[in-house]
Formats: structure tokens, C-alpha cells, sequence
């Protein structure tokens, strides 16, 4: 058993194929239009947003007569009208770390805009299981012990599984094949507690990630996910900032005026 605290890792993000992007620009004859986009993300939300209207200009759509110049004031005006459908097409890829079942549990309910690639305790055999202690039992000690104790009870008895797997079989557990240890695995891993620390992977839109901000910083969410996502908002106000200033941190979690986009 050892003790853990929850680690984010930005590990991808989208990018855009500039070769490209110049060919589509000269199709549509906007060969001098260019974006202050601080990011790739948030250029081709750009980009999605203005060929929806061809407004890279005034030049190219006559019942355009004025166009927004910055990436800064598009994405601004875009959350102010609720045009989100065109951030489905910026997507960044997460490693959430240490990180409980009880959060995975949570996190896969959330479908919509999302991938989800999760640690298998089939294939990824226990030995010293990760705790995380929620901070209304932290600063207690009997509660504390409490904890640690299911823990390395848990791992003992999920070791006494695997020397059974070794007795039944007749061999060394490492020597058996791979298909039986998997086997194995499987049956031993009912003994871990639901709080067993894991690793999962969520890729997610910017529409999407926008939506599990507001929902998994609210004070209502279970402490750990509300941690992660506060992570998650801190993460994409540094990095993606015109698509995400309008959040502020509050005693109610990350909030905006712009709910839904």
C-alpha cells in the first residue's frame, strides 16, 4: 500500500496541417487571410467558425459586410452566441494518473465528445495498491488506520489468490501462459477496493471538456473528480485562454456566463 495524490498530464492536443490549410485558403480564394490563434486549437476552431460564413473577409461573401479580426474576438463572440458546435473539432488528449475507480466510474459517464482507454486489471496484476484518502477522514488517525489496513489487507488477499493460482496449476505463477495469468488476474482483482488507484486516458472536444468543467467543479461533485477537473480548468485556461477566459474560479467551482455552449 502507498499513498497517492492524483497527477493530469496533457499528452496531445489537435494540430493543424498548414500545407493543407494554405491549399483549402486558396480554393476559396482567402489566400490573405491569416489567424493570431495562440494555439492550433484554437485556430481551427477558428477556421471551422468563419468558412461556415466565408467570413476570413468581407470580400468573399457579399452579405458580409464587417468581420471580427482576431482569433481572441471570434472565439468571444462565438460563446457569446452559443455557436459551440464548431470547438467539436479540437480535441486533447488527457492522462489521468492515480486516480481511483471511484473516479473512473464517474468519468465514463460522461459519453458524449469523449474516448476513454482505462488500465486493465485484467491484463495489469496488483502488488501494492495506491491509496487516496478523502480529506473528511485525512486528518483523522483512527480513520486513517482504518484505511491503510483495508488496503494491505486487500493486497494480502489478492496475493494469497495468486499462490492459489500457482498451487492449482502446479508451477510457478510467472511461468504459467499468458492466457492463464490473465485468467487469474481477472478472478483476483474482485478483492481490490473500489478505491484501488488506476491510470486512464480521456481524449475530449473543447464543447465537451467546457461541459465536464461546470459539471465536475461544482461543490456538488464527489471530492477527487472535483480535484482532477479544477486540474483540467487550470490546464485549459493556461493553454487554450480564448477558449476559456470567460471561467472564473468561485466558492461554486469553475462558472461562466456562457453555460452549454
Amino acid at each position: 500500500m502507498h499513498r497517492i495524490e492524483p497527477q493530469i498530464f496533457l499528452i496531445a492536443a489537435t494540430t493543424i496541417d498548414h500545407n493543407e490549410l494554405d491549399k483549402y485558403l486558396q480554393h476559396i480564394n482567402a489566400t490573405d487571410w491569416s489567424s493570431d490563434a495562440n494555439t492550433d486549437i484554437e485556430e481551427i476552431i477558428e477556421i471551422m467558425g468563419r468558412s461556415c460564413y466565408k467570413s476570413f473577409g468581407t470580400q468573399l461573401n457579399p452579405n458580409v459586410t464587417m468581420v471580427r479580426k482576431s482569433n481572441e474576438d471570434h472565439l468571444t463572440n462565438l460563446i457569446k452566441v452559443g455557436h459551440g458546435s464548431v470547438m467539436e473539432h479540437a480535441w486533447a488528449s488527457f492522462m489521468f494518473c492515480d486516480v481511483s475507480r471511484v473516479l473512473t466510474h464517474e468519468l465514463v459517464r460522461h459519453r458524449a465528445g469523449t474516448a476513454v482507454s482505462q488500465e486493465s486489471l485484467r491484463f495489469v496484476r496488483l502488488s501494492d495498491i495506491g491509496l487516496w484518502i478523502p480529506s473528511c477522514f485525512a486528518n483523522d488517525p483512527q480513520s486513517v488506520e482504518i484505511l491503510e489496513k483495508h488496503w494491505e489487507d486487500a493486497e494480502k488477499t489478492y496475493s494469497l489468490l495468486i499462490e492459489r493460482a500457482s498451487a492449482i496449476e502446479g508451477v510457478d505463477f510467472n511461468s504459467l501462459p499468458f492466457s492463464k495469468k490473465k485468467e487469474y488476474t481477472s478472478a483476483a482483482r474482485r478483492v481490490s477496493p473500489i478505491g484501488t488507484a488506476t491510470n486512464i486516458g480521456w481524449s475530449c472536444n473543447m464543447r465537451s471538456i467546457r461541459h465536464v468543467i461546470e459539471m465536475r467543479t461544482s461543490p456538488g461533485a464527489e471530492e477527487e473528480i472535483r480535484l482532477v477537473f479544477t486540474k483540467v480548468a487550470e490546464i485549459a485556461k493556461r493553454e487554450w485562454p480564448n477558449l476559456f477566459r470567460d471561467y472564473e474560479e468561485t466558492t461554486e467551482g469553475y462558472t461562466t456566463d456562457y453555460k452549454k455552449v
